[in-house]
């Protein structure tokens, strides 16, 4: 889905309300922090960063807002691991690299990564998609090297 980024609050409720999402103040508040660039952030780091804006909310409405956000098809849900999962705001195609050692998640072109090969699938099913996390360990530019 191609969607293009934004901070005006009257395009973020347009944008909820297109989603079946009912725009209160703290989503529409949270949609702009969101939907500003293409980004990831964990659930903590939005807690921050609404903070920092001065948005009044608790971790349990970053949570469900995450959640309802990532069911409407508005976020990405990005797991790299058991402990971490990430919210990517790019919903175009793309992978990703996750730095182990910074917890660092960062875009891939899907062009960069080649998939000569899928399993055959049970009767009937079809892929919706293939996300591919390359994780690795060391500083960002030792690791192009």
């Amino acid at each position: 889905m191609k969607r293009g980024f934004t901070q005006s609050t009257q395009e973020v409720q347009d944008l909820l309300r297109a989603h079946g999402i009912s725009p209160t103040r703290q989503r529409v508040a949270l949609g702009c922090l969101l939907f500003a660039r293409p980004d990831h952030f964990t659930a903590e780091d939005l807690y921050i960063r609404a903070r920092e804006a001065g948005i009044r909310v608790s971790k349990a409405t970053v949570y469900n807002t995450l959640g309802t956000f990532t069911e409407r098809g508005l976020l990405r849900e990005v797991v790299v691991d058991s402990s971490a999962k990430f919210y990517d705001s790019n919903l175009e195609p793309h992978q990703h690299l996750y730095n182990v050692d910074t917890g660092e998640l960062t875009d891939l072109d899907s062009e960069q990564v080649q998939i000569e090969a899928l399993p055959d699938l049970p009767a009937g099913a079809r892929i919706e998609g293939v996300d591919v996390i390359i994780r690795y360990r060391g500083r960002k530019e030792s690791a192009a090297h």
